[in-house]
C-alpha cells in the first residue's frame, strides 16, 4: 500500500512525505473513532493476502449485525413471486 501512496503522490506532483503525513493522520482519526479498523488498516498497508482482508470484512458484518440486532429483527423479506413455465418445469427467478 505504501507503494500506492507513493504512486499517487508522484502522479499528482505532491511530495511523498506530505501524502504519507496526511494518510497517517487520517488513518489515526479513523482508528480513534472506530478502533476495530486499526488492524484492518495495518493489514492493508502491509499488503496482506486477500483472504485475511475478507476475514476482516466478515468480522465487521457480524459486529454490525450484533450491534444493530434490534433493527434487523424488524426487517422482513418481501413476498417472492415465482413465474412458472407453462411446461411446469419449475420456477424462473
Amino acid at each position: 500500500m505504501n507503494n500506492a501512496i507513493g504512486q499517487i503522490a508522484m502522479d499528482k506532483g505532491i511530495a511523498i512525505d506530505d501524502v504519507n503525513t496526511i494518510f497517517t493522520g487520517f488513518s489515526a482519526l479513523l482508528a480513534s473513532r472506530i478502533p476495530e479498523l486499526t488492524q484492518v488498516i495495518e493489514d492493508v498497508l502491509a499488503d496482506e493476502e486477500t483472504g485475511k482482508l475478507k476475514e476482516h470484512i466478515n468480522k465487521m458484518v457480524i459486529l454490525l449485525q450484533e450491534k444493530n440486532e434490534n433493527v434487523f429483527k424488524t426487517w422482513s423479506m418481501p413476498e417472492q413471486t415465482y413465474i412458472f413455465r407453462r411446461s411446469g418445469n419449475g420456477p424462473l427467478f
